[in-house]
């Protein structure tokens, strides 16, 4: 990630054993461990090399104390990042299909919205996600003609109070 300028990344079936937070070489590590089956389970990476900004000629760099694991299920992960000049919140996502055994998308995206919200309603977020949905061009427009289904539209509509919001896929 580091290479590419990336301050932040996600992994979506990652499959970790447990849930935590843990350094590793130049990046904070959370995770969100695997079902019971060995499935699903997400990642966050954050970078503690790159610089998220510079005050008074020091670079600013995130800690493993600036980060906190705020929710973790085998297809959510949420995780904050708070600093004297960094404030984030990191939603994670793997969403299920309609022919998932384990959660349905009627269920998933009500419920992560509310999720969200509780930690985030007031914090800037960043959407990492696998959101398994096809595209309906009737729910056009969405910024950056993003074409997601109608649940994760509702929860993004619901959501996205600040103009600045986005989603990324």
């Amino acid at each position: 990630f580091s290479e590419r300028k990336v301050h932040v990344g996600g992994l979506q079936e990652a499959r970790p054993l447990s849930t935590g937070i843990f350094q590793a070489a130049d990046h904070i590590i959370v995770t969100s461990a695997a079902d019971k089956a060995g499935g699903h389970g997400m990642m966050v990476a954050i970078s503690t090399s790159l610089s998220w900004g510079t005050v008074q000629d020091e670079k600013h760099r995130i800690t493993i104390h600036d980060v906190e694991l705020l929710e973790a299920t085998c297809r959510t992960l949420i995780v904050g990042i708070k600093t004297q000049f960094v404030d984030l919140v990191v939603i994670a996502l793997h969403g299920p299909r309609s022919t998932s055994n384990d959660d349905t998308p009627a269920e998933f995206w009500p419920r992560v919205h509310m999720t969200a919200m509780k930690f985030a309603a007031s914090r800037p977020r960043l959407y990492l996600m696998d959101s398994n949905c096809t595209a309906a061009e009737e729910m056009e427009p969405v910024p950056a003609k993003i074409r997601v289904d109608a649940h994760l539209l509702e929860a993004w509509r619901r959501s996205a109070t600040d103009p600045d919001d986005q989603i990324y896929l």
